[in-house]
């Protein structure tokens, strides 16, 4: 229902990419907002200079931001190519690509 509104576009099962991947990602969004599974690095800002093969919250971060990039970016270039088909239908991504340049938006803070 989201995407229908979202992006205009029905995911018709739960076993489909989109809902896969989307699912993937939350899985691990999941997994990196659970407590303890990165260190307070607001209270100790030198853990920051950790590398990241000693840093296990520093990969599975660099994860979750690949899979977002690949869920979030996937259904608007999809969106783009059904819009340049002539195939847009009024959904709320409409308005945001329409708008974007005026309101400042960049390709990340679009997608």
């Amino acid at each position: 229902m989201i995407s229908s509104i979202l992006y205009g576009k029905r995911v018709a099962t739960y076993d489909s990419p989109e809902s896969s991947a989307l699912f993937e990602m939350i899985d691990l969004w999941i997994r990196i907002l659970t407590p303890g599974s990165v260190p307070p690095l607001d209270f100790f800002p030198i853990l920051k200079y950790i590398p990241g093969r000693f840093a296990q919250w520093k990969r599975l971060s660099q994860l979750v931001r690949t899979s977002q990039r690949a869920v979030y970016f996937g259904m608007l270039d999809d969106f783009k190519k059904r819009l340049g088909e002539g195939r847009g239908n009024n959904s709320f991504m409409e308005g945001v690509l329409e708008n974007a340049k005026s309101w400042g938006l960049t390709p990340e803070l679009t997608a």
